[in-house]
């Protein structure tokens, strides 16, 4: 018929998915829950929210119905539950939630299942850097696994039941290596998960969307505010009418009241390079006419140089006497003074006989 009903079902497993609410009832909050029931009728099973549950009893239509199709099925009357069988179910039941004293490893895994993740981004770089370090080690241990296998392949008698031990206990670590990926990378998909619902939640907010409307609103109006100010700007400029606006930014041109030292260096380089023109005028002066002089002074150079060479002698030198120093016996060293004559000064006292 394809309309909604219900079936009485066997429950064969509870399995952790989706998140989901059950309605509020009263003044009591709306409970958020991850588990969904594997529920059974006849050869089909398929996992259920548990909201879909009814809070009624099954009547006898209900309980009618499960029976044929459990007997309908081949070996399915084996499986029909007896009263002394629902009897003691309940009884176990009704012990467990009166009695049932949580251990240490039901405290942690209730914590860590309800533990809610605030930094997504940190923990999401916390689990990538985990899974890695998960996958290494798995990737060393199955090359230890496979290294202990060839051994044990080519070992001799006497060594096969050493090397069988090591096989052994690089497959069992192979094994929790595996696990622990396992888990790390649930914890990952957990992480990412959390990440979706959570952009999706801000995404699809109303009060978010509203106030996206109200920004985007506001730029486009102060995009067009400034743009009519510029026309209003414009056309004040071409008619030359000055604002009343006391906010209005005035115009002020650059005006150099004073130059610091600029004036006087200017100055400075323009005599410089007055100097170094005429420097270089003179020198050029002085050297076309050395060029001109040059054939007729050398000769004359060359003959002086050629006599000094011939009469020059060593010239006297004067030693003044150095007081003795008080109280010492050594006398004072002193540098001695050399007194000689200029090359004019050499020739004219030769000339007049006084050398």
């Amino acid at each position: 018929t394809q309309k909604p009903c219900y079936r009485l079902c066997k429950i064969t497993g509870v399995k952790t998915s989706k998140e989901y609410q059950f309605p509020a009832y009263g003044d009591n909050k709306a409970i958020t829950t991850n588990k969904w029931l594997c529920l059974k009728f006849g050869d089909a099973s398929r996992y259920f929210k548990m909201i879909m549950v009814s809070d009624s009893r099954p009547d006898n239509e209900d309980v009618a119905q499960y029976l044929t199709q459990l007997k309908n099925r081949r070996g399915g009357a084996s499986n029909i539950l007896s009263k002394k069988q629902a009897t003691s179910m309940r009884k176990k039941q009704d012990y467990l939630i009166n009695n049932y004293v949580y251990t240490i490893e039901d405290i942690q895994k209730s914590i860590k299942s309800k533990k809610k993740i605030g930094n997504i981004a940190a923990e999401k770089t916390r689990i990538s850097i985990a899974v890695q370090a998960a996958q290494t080690l798995l990737d060393d241990a199955v090359k230890a696994k496979e290294e202990a296998e060839t051994n044990l392949v080519e070992a001799e008698a006497h060594e096969e039941e050493t090397l069988k031990k090591e096989f052994d206990e690089a497959s069992k670590h192979v094994e929790e290596l595996e696990k622990e990926l396992k888990e790390r990378i649930e914890e990952q998909e957990k992480i990412l998960k959390q990440e979706s619902s959570r952009i999706k939640q801000l995404a699809s907010n109303q009060k978010n969307l509203k106030w996206a409307e109200v920004n985007k609103r506001a730029k486009v109006a102060n995009k067009q505010a400034d743009v009519d100010a510029y026309k209003k700007q414009l056309a004040m400029e071409k008619s030359g009418e000055k604002t009343t606006d006391i906010f209005a930014r005035r115009k002020a041109k650059p005006q150099i009241l004073w130059n610091v030292g600029q004036k006087k260096e200017e100055e400075n380089d323009t005599a410089n390079e007055k100097n170094n023109n005429k420097t270089e005028s003179e020198e050029g002066a002085l050297q076309d006419e050395e060029a001109g002089n040059s054939g007729s002074s050398r000769d004359l150079r060359n003959g002086l140089k050629k006599k000094l060479s011939e009469q020059i002698v060593e010239m006297p030198v004067d030693e003044e006497p150095i007081p003795p120093l008080m109280g010492s016996n050594k006398k004072a060293r002193t540098g001695r003074v050399r007194r000689g004559m200029s090359l004019s000064e050499y020739f004219e006292r030769k000339a007049t006989g006084t050398l």
